[in-house]
Protein backbone atom coordinates (compact mmCIF):
# COMPACT_ATOMS: atom_id res chain seq x y z
CA UNK A 1 0.00 0.00 0.00
CA UNK A 2 1.24 3.49 -0.77
CA UNK A 3 2.60 5.61 2.05
CA UNK A 4 -0.12 7.19 4.12
CA UNK A 5 -1.02 10.77 3.28
CA UNK A 6 -2.70 13.48 5.31
CA UNK A 7 -5.11 16.19 4.21
CA UNK A 8 -5.97 18.63 6.96
CA UNK A 9 -7.50 16.34 9.60
CA UNK A 10 -7.67 13.06 7.72
CA UNK A 11 -5.29 10.19 7.12
CA UNK A 12 -5.72 8.47 3.75
CA UNK A 13 -4.02 6.11 1.31
CA UNK A 14 -3.97 5.93 -2.48
CA UNK A 15 -3.01 2.73 -4.25
CA UNK A 16 -3.16 1.44 -7.81
CA UNK A 17 -3.93 3.00 -11.18
CA UNK A 18 -7.13 3.24 -13.15
CA UNK A 19 -10.67 4.47 -12.50
CA UNK A 20 -10.82 5.84 -8.93
CA UNK A 21 -12.70 3.99 -6.19
CA UNK A 22 -13.38 5.71 -2.86
CA UNK A 23 -13.82 3.45 0.18
CA UNK A 24 -15.73 4.79 3.21
CA UNK A 25 -15.63 2.65 6.36
CA UNK A 26 -18.24 2.28 9.10
CA UNK A 27 -18.44 3.63 12.63
CA UNK A 28 -15.45 2.86 14.91
CA UNK A 29 -13.57 1.30 11.96
CA UNK A 30 -10.59 2.37 9.82
CA UNK A 31 -8.82 1.88 6.50
CA UNK A 32 -7.79 -1.56 7.76
CA UNK A 33 -11.36 -2.79 7.35
CA UNK A 34 -10.81 -2.88 3.60
CA UNK A 35 -7.95 -5.38 3.95
CA UNK A 36 -9.55 -7.84 1.51
CA UNK A 37 -11.14 -5.44 -0.97
CA UNK A 38 -8.20 -3.08 -1.63
CA UNK A 39 -5.86 -5.73 -3.11
CA UNK A 40 -8.69 -7.11 -5.26
CA UNK A 41 -9.54 -3.67 -6.62
CA UNK A 42 -5.92 -2.82 -7.37
CA UNK A 43 -5.34 -6.17 -9.07
CA UNK A 44 -8.42 -5.54 -11.22
CA UNK A 45 -7.02 -2.21 -12.43
CA UNK A 46 -8.55 0.43 -10.17
CA UNK A 47 -7.05 3.31 -8.19
CA UNK A 48 -8.19 3.05 -4.57
CA UNK A 49 -8.62 6.01 -2.23
CA UNK A 50 -9.35 4.96 1.36
CA UNK A 51 -9.48 7.24 4.37
CA UNK A 52 -9.84 7.14 8.13
CA UNK A 53 -12.89 9.26 8.90
CA UNK A 54 -12.57 12.08 11.42
CA UNK A 55 -11.95 10.69 14.90
CA UNK A 56 -11.05 7.23 13.56
CA UNK A 57 -7.90 5.26 12.80
CA UNK A 58 -4.91 7.54 12.28
CA UNK A 59 -6.96 10.65 11.55
CA UNK A 60 -7.15 13.56 14.00
CA UNK A 61 -9.36 13.00 17.03
CA UNK A 62 -10.71 16.38 18.13
CA UNK A 63 -11.23 16.97 21.83
CA UNK A 64 -14.41 18.95 21.19
CA UNK A 65 -17.23 16.42 21.36
CA UNK A 66 -19.44 18.72 19.24
CA UNK A 67 -17.31 17.80 16.23
CA UNK A 68 -18.51 14.21 16.43
CA UNK A 69 -21.54 14.73 14.24
CA UNK A 70 -22.44 13.52 10.78
CA UNK A 71 -22.20 17.12 9.54
CA UNK A 72 -18.62 17.59 10.70
CA UNK A 73 -17.47 14.14 9.60
CA UNK A 74 -19.08 14.50 6.20
CA UNK A 75 -17.56 17.97 5.68
CA UNK A 76 -14.02 16.65 6.18
CA UNK A 77 -14.75 13.66 3.94
CA UNK A 78 -16.03 15.87 1.11
CA UNK A 79 -13.17 18.34 1.53
CA UNK A 80 -10.63 15.53 1.16
CA UNK A 81 -12.20 14.38 -2.11
CA UNK A 82 -12.28 17.97 -3.38
CA UNK A 83 -8.56 18.32 -2.60
CA UNK A 84 -7.37 15.25 -4.49
CA UNK A 85 -5.58 15.62 -7.83
CA UNK A 86 -7.65 12.67 -9.03
CA UNK A 87 -10.37 13.50 -11.50
CA UNK A 88 -13.86 12.17 -10.84
CA UNK A 89 -16.21 10.52 -11.47
CA UNK A 90 -15.59 8.13 -8.61
CA UNK A 91 -16.88 4.74 -7.73
CA UNK A 92 -18.02 4.81 -4.10
CA UNK A 93 -18.06 1.89 -1.68
CA UNK A 94 -19.54 2.62 1.73
CA UNK A 95 -20.17 0.33 4.68
CA UNK A 96 -22.73 1.11 7.41
CA UNK A 97 -22.44 4.83 8.23
CA UNK A 98 -19.96 5.01 5.36
CA UNK A 99 -22.97 4.17 3.21
CA UNK A 100 -24.77 7.17 4.70
CA UNK A 101 -21.91 9.48 3.70
CA UNK A 102 -21.78 7.89 0.25
CA UNK A 103 -25.50 8.53 -0.27
CA UNK A 104 -25.10 12.15 0.83
CA UNK A 105 -22.16 12.65 -1.51
CA UNK A 106 -23.96 11.06 -4.45
CA UNK A 107 -26.96 13.33 -3.89
CA UNK A 108 -24.87 16.51 -3.60
CA UNK A 109 -22.40 15.61 -6.37
CA UNK A 110 -24.23 13.41 -8.90
CA UNK A 111 -21.82 14.34 -11.69
CA UNK A 112 -18.88 13.08 -9.61
CA UNK A 113 -20.24 9.56 -8.98
CA UNK A 114 -19.99 6.89 -11.66
CA UNK A 115 -21.62 4.15 -9.57
CA UNK A 116 -21.96 3.19 -5.92
CA UNK A 117 -21.83 0.05 -3.78
CA UNK A 118 -23.44 0.18 -0.34
CA UNK A 119 -22.73 -2.61 2.16
CA UNK A 120 -25.31 -2.88 4.97
CA UNK A 121 -25.72 0.89 4.69
CA UNK A 122 -27.23 3.20 7.29
CA UNK A 123 -29.74 5.66 5.86
CA UNK A 124 -32.18 6.12 8.76
CA UNK A 125 -31.99 5.63 12.52
CA UNK A 126 -35.23 3.68 12.20
CA UNK A 127 -33.10 0.84 10.83
CA UNK A 128 -31.35 0.32 14.16
CA UNK A 129 -32.42 -2.61 16.27
CA UNK A 130 -33.89 -1.76 19.71
CA UNK A 131 -30.64 -2.74 21.44
CA UNK A 132 -28.63 -0.34 19.28
CA UNK A 133 -31.20 2.45 19.64
CA UNK A 134 -30.84 2.28 23.42
CA UNK A 135 -27.05 2.19 23.15
CA UNK A 136 -26.97 5.25 20.89
CA UNK A 137 -29.19 7.20 23.29
CA UNK A 138 -26.56 6.67 26.01
CA UNK A 139 -23.65 7.95 23.93
CA UNK A 140 -22.10 10.04 26.73
CA UNK A 141 -22.01 7.12 29.17
CA UNK A 142 -20.89 4.79 26.39
CA UNK A 143 -17.97 7.05 25.52
CA UNK A 144 -16.83 7.08 29.15
CA UNK A 145 -17.11 3.29 29.31
CA UNK A 146 -15.07 2.77 26.13
CA UNK A 147 -12.43 5.20 27.38
CA UNK A 148 -12.04 3.26 30.62
CA UNK A 149 -12.17 -0.27 29.16
CA UNK A 150 -8.92 -2.08 28.24
CA UNK A 151 -8.62 -3.40 24.72
CA UNK A 152 -8.58 -7.03 25.84
CA UNK A 153 -11.95 -6.52 27.52
CA UNK A 154 -13.37 -4.97 24.33
CA UNK A 155 -12.01 -7.93 22.35
CA UNK A 156 -13.56 -10.40 24.80
CA UNK A 157 -16.89 -8.58 24.62
CA UNK A 158 -16.91 -8.67 20.82
CA UNK A 159 -15.88 -12.33 20.82
CA UNK A 160 -18.87 -13.20 23.00
CA UNK A 161 -21.43 -10.80 21.51
CA UNK A 162 -22.94 -11.83 18.19
CA UNK A 163 -25.01 -8.64 18.05
CA UNK A 164 -21.99 -6.68 16.81
CA UNK A 165 -19.71 -9.14 15.04
CA UNK A 166 -21.87 -11.95 13.71
CA UNK A 167 -19.88 -14.93 12.39
CA UNK A 168 -16.53 -13.11 12.10
CA UNK A 169 -13.14 -14.74 12.56
CA UNK A 170 -11.13 -14.13 15.76
CA UNK A 171 -8.62 -12.12 13.69
CA UNK A 172 -11.29 -9.76 12.35
CA UNK A 173 -12.88 -9.40 15.80
CA UNK A 174 -9.47 -8.47 17.18
CA UNK A 175 -9.12 -5.83 14.46
CA UNK A 176 -12.49 -4.37 15.43
CA UNK A 177 -11.43 -4.22 19.07
CA UNK A 178 -8.19 -2.47 18.14
CA UNK A 179 -10.00 0.12 16.06
CA UNK A 180 -12.64 0.74 18.72
CA UNK A 181 -9.88 1.57 21.18
CA UNK A 182 -7.82 3.76 18.84
CA UNK A 183 -10.86 5.77 17.70
CA UNK A 184 -12.08 8.62 19.84
CA UNK A 185 -14.70 7.26 22.27
CA UNK A 186 -16.89 10.12 21.09
CA UNK A 187 -17.50 8.25 17.83
CA UNK A 188 -20.63 6.99 19.60
CA UNK A 189 -22.10 10.49 19.25
CA UNK A 190 -21.94 10.51 15.44
CA UNK A 191 -24.95 8.31 14.57
CA UNK A 192 -27.30 10.38 16.73
CA UNK A 193 -27.12 13.20 14.17
CA UNK A 194 -28.06 10.98 11.20
CA UNK A 195 -30.93 12.47 9.21
CA UNK A 196 -33.48 10.14 7.65
CA UNK A 197 -32.52 10.01 3.97
CA UNK A 198 -35.63 8.07 2.95
CA UNK A 199 -37.46 11.10 1.48
CA UNK A 200 -34.32 12.06 -0.48
CA UNK A 201 -33.51 8.70 -2.05
CA UNK A 202 -35.43 9.54 -5.23
CA UNK A 203 -32.95 12.40 -5.77
CA UNK A 204 -29.92 10.08 -5.97
CA UNK A 205 -29.52 8.94 -9.61
CA UNK A 206 -26.29 6.94 -9.24
CA UNK A 207 -26.37 3.32 -10.31
CA UNK A 208 -26.22 1.50 -7.00
CA UNK A 209 -25.59 -2.02 -5.75
CA UNK A 210 -26.78 -2.72 -2.20
CA UNK A 211 -25.06 -5.75 -0.66
CA UNK A 212 -26.36 -6.85 2.73
CA UNK A 213 -25.97 -9.66 5.21
CA UNK A 214 -29.39 -11.11 5.99
CA UNK A 215 -28.41 -11.87 9.62
CA UNK A 216 -27.60 -8.25 10.50
CA UNK A 217 -28.30 -7.65 14.22
CA UNK A 218 -27.33 -3.96 14.08
CA UNK A 219 -29.64 -2.76 11.31
CA UNK A 220 -32.96 -4.33 10.35
CA UNK A 221 -32.28 -6.51 7.26
CA UNK A 222 -35.79 -5.71 5.97
CA UNK A 223 -34.68 -2.08 5.57
CA UNK A 224 -32.29 -2.83 2.72
CA UNK A 225 -34.91 -3.91 0.15
CA UNK A 226 -36.77 -0.70 1.05
CA UNK A 227 -33.63 1.28 0.27
CA UNK A 228 -33.30 -0.47 -3.09
CA UNK A 229 -36.93 0.30 -3.88
CA UNK A 230 -36.46 3.96 -2.94
CA UNK A 231 -33.44 4.58 -5.15
CA UNK A 232 -34.13 5.26 -8.85
CA UNK A 233 -31.42 2.96 -10.18
CA UNK A 234 -30.52 0.27 -7.64
CA UNK A 235 -30.31 -3.49 -7.27
CA UNK A 236 -29.97 -5.54 -4.11
CA UNK A 237 -27.87 -8.60 -3.37
CA UNK A 238 -28.58 -10.38 -0.08
CA UNK A 239 -25.77 -12.49 1.36
CA UNK A 240 -26.91 -15.43 3.46
CA UNK A 241 -25.02 -16.52 6.54
CA UNK A 242 -23.65 -13.01 7.15
CA UNK A 243 -24.35 -10.24 9.60
CA UNK A 244 -23.40 -6.57 9.42
CA UNK A 245 -19.99 -7.14 7.78
CA UNK A 246 -20.36 -9.40 4.71
CA UNK A 247 -17.20 -7.91 3.17
CA UNK A 248 -15.29 -9.45 6.09
CA UNK A 249 -17.20 -12.68 6.46
CA UNK A 250 -17.40 -13.64 2.78
CA UNK A 251 -14.91 -11.53 0.79
CA UNK A 252 -14.60 -14.32 -1.77
CA UNK A 253 -18.27 -13.77 -2.62
CA UNK A 254 -18.65 -10.03 -1.99
CA UNK A 255 -15.54 -8.73 -3.77
CA UNK A 256 -16.42 -10.39 -7.11
CA UNK A 257 -19.92 -8.88 -6.81
CA UNK A 258 -18.38 -5.44 -6.52
CA UNK A 259 -15.92 -5.95 -9.37
CA UNK A 260 -18.63 -7.32 -11.66
CA UNK A 261 -20.90 -4.37 -10.89
CA UNK A 262 -18.12 -1.87 -11.61
CA UNK A 263 -17.25 -3.63 -14.86
CA UNK A 264 -20.86 -3.40 -15.99
CA UNK A 265 -20.90 0.30 -15.16
CA UNK A 266 -18.05 1.62 -17.31
CA UNK A 267 -15.22 0.25 -15.22
CA UNK A 268 -12.18 -1.74 -16.24
CA UNK A 269 -12.86 -4.03 -19.21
Amino acid sequence: MDTNHRFNLLNYVVEGDGPPVVLVHGISASIDHWQFLIPDLVSAGYKVIAMDLLGHGDSVKPKDSKLYSTGAVYATFEALLDSLPIAPPYYLVGHSIGGYFSLKYARSNPQKVRAMVLINPLFSLRQLTPFLSITMSMDYMGAMLIRATPRWVVNTFLSMNEEFTTDLSPEVRSMYARDVKRASPDFLRIPNSVNDLTPLLKEIPARTLVIYGVNDHIEDPASFPRLVAGLPNAIGRPVTGCGHQPHHHKPGLVDPMILDFFKKNNGVV
